[in-house]
């Protein structure tokens, strides 16, 4: 029973403490297989912009992402520029 009310009272106060506060920051690791060969790359994501690294054998491969005026503006490791609406 002092379990089911910690726990309540901790999610009540983080939903009431949730609205005035509120942010987004993780990174994740990535691992696809495509035909047998496993390929990893990492996912970095902050507030409003978000990085993908992919490790590759040759050059470094990346690409960020922003969020800039309900546009995603998208620039790649290989000097290739995209902006897209949101």
């Amino acid at each position: 029973m002092r379990r089911i009310l910690l726990v309540l009272s901790l999610t009540c106060s983080l939903l009431l403490l949730g609205p005035r506060a509120w942010a987004l920051e993780f990174s994740a690791d990535q691992v696809t297989k495509i035909q047998g060969k496993l390929q990893k790359a990492n996912i970095y994501y902050r507030d409003t912009m978000w990085r993908i690294e992919h490790h590759t054998m040759g050059p470094v491969n990346g690409a960020s992402y922003a969020r800039i005026r309900a546009r995603v503006a998208a620039a790649v490791g290989t000097k290739h520029f995209q902006d897209r609406p949101l």
